[in-house]
């Protein structure tokens, strides 16, 4: 169920500048806790990318398993075990995943480690698109987690654009099913809850940008993810599994809101969701 340590970043320990304690010093001393955390983590990364490369084989000689299953004619979900031949664990496919998406990250952010050595965090904080998760620093995931939640709520109060969302079928009746039912706005949210493209589009396009087509694509390729990764929790042992962070990044995947939150109740709301997933409701929890 959870992927290796390695994913994710190394502790950083940080110590308070003491009162009468040199500026420049401590900013030295801080900046050469940093540039170990960063070597750690392209280590890191360097290693997942070789340990990674039999699973990659494999996962390109399976069958994706796909959730949810097909609705039968009553509209009751069949429960189907699509996925019980699927050649990888959940943890090997969240470590395929993750190395992927670091890997890719790694060019642009080495040029500014290169450049910038330890004074790269004044800098990082700003780009952390750009920043491969084992390289991210706690400001930076809290952060960005702030910031998720927020947009999350505002768009939910229509505040962002002025679209309140739901789950009707546009000139229809009944909640949305399927991908091609949504409308415009209701993908809109969906992208903006679940931080598929970037910020700065809703402050200064008003809900105009991303146009629908690429929103849609990438709505598509996310729930597919979640497809996927939702088959395979349930098959490896379920939410009970997750431990610790991992529990928090499922449940941040799926739209649903971590700070200040206990494990008991995320557990809860991920147990929530995997029942609306086999009702067929994913669209509908996004949404409402």
């Amino acid at each position: 169920i959870n992927p290796p340590e390695s994913t994710l970043p190394a502790p950083l320990d940080i110590p308070p500048r003491e009162p009468n304690q040199n500026l420049f010093k401590w900013l030295l001393k801080s900046g050469k806790l940093y540039l170990g955390f960063y070597k750690t983590g392209i280590k890191n990364i360097w290693a997942n990318y070789k340990n990674v490369k039999p699973l990659r084989a494999r996962f390109n000689s399976t069958q994706t398993p796909q959730l949810p299953p097909s609705r039968g004619k009553d509209g009751k979900t069949t429960h189907q075990n699509l996925y019980a031949k699927f050649a990888l664990t959940r943890a090997e496919f969240q470590f395929l995943m993750r190395s992927r998406s670091d890997v890719s990250r790694v060019p642009v952010f080495a040029l500014l480690f290169a450049v910038l050595g330890e004074w790269l965090p004044l800098v990082v904080i700003f780009v952390t698109p750009i920043v491969p998760y084992p390289c991210r620093i706690p400001k930076q995931i809290r952060q960005t987690r702030e910031g998720l939640e927020k947009r999350r709520h505002d768009s939910f109060r229509g505040i962002t654009d002025g679209y309140v969302p739901n789950s009707k079928v546009m000139r229809g009746e009944g909640e949305v099913k399927d991908l091609k039912q949504l409308n415009k706005g209701q993908l809109m949210h969906i992208s903006r809850s679940l931080g598929l493209h970037f910020g700065v589009w809703d402050r200064i396009s008003y809900g105009h940008f991303p146009p629908e087509m690429l929103l849609r694509y990438k709505v598509e390729k996310w729930l597919k993810y979640l497809d996927q990764d939702d088959a395979l929790l349930k098959r490896d042992g379920g939410i009970e599994e997750l431990k610790g962070e991992e529990l928090k990044l499922a449940a941040e995947q799926r739209g649903i809101d971590i700070l200040g939150r206990k494990d008991d109740e995320l557990r809860k709301n991920l147990q929530l969701w995997m029942k609306g997933r086999s009702e067929g409701k994913v669209l509908s929890m996004l949404l409402t």
